[in-house]
């Protein structure tokens, strides 16, 4: 059975003893293509290079209507996304690529989006309104 419950533009449900809260955004994940792993392996020698399968960051972002208006949002930020991504792995930004740009955003990363991101149990964000 499901019960729905809305407060402060969230959207709780309670199933088989579960608490579950519809967060207010949506989620980017940005898996590394191989023009950043060869940059990578060209600055560090540590040996160690990201897989697309390993497990990546999780950025909240704006919820979106579509696509589009979700990679408008991703361009308009790319920067930033490119810098945390840059120095989770190397953090000496003078060997960090110059002339950074969306094309070049694109072509370094895989970009997922996930527009339903729900918190679950009795923790965390799903803890905020008691249910019973």
């Amino acid at each position: 059975m499901w019960v729905f419950y809305y407060a402060t533009r969230e959207l709780f449900t309670y199933v088989f003893g579960q608490i579950y809260c519809m967060l207010n955004c949506s989620a980017l994940i940005l898996r590394p293509a191989q023009p950043f792993v060869e940059w990578l392996a060209d600055v560090d020698n540590s040996g160690i290079l990201p897989r697309k399968k390993d497990e990546q960051t999780v950025y909240l972002i704006p919820v979106y209507e579509d696509t589009v208006q979700a990679m408008d949002y991703v361009a308009e930020h790319n920067d930033t996304f490119f810098r945390l991504e840059l120095g989770a792995w190397h953090e000496v930004e003078a060997n960090w690529p110059r002339n950074r740009s969306f094309e070049m955003f694109r072509n370094w990363f895989l970009i997922e989006l996930h527009s339903m991101v729900v918190g679950h149990g009795d923790h965390g964000v799903g803890s905020r309104l008691p249910i019973h």
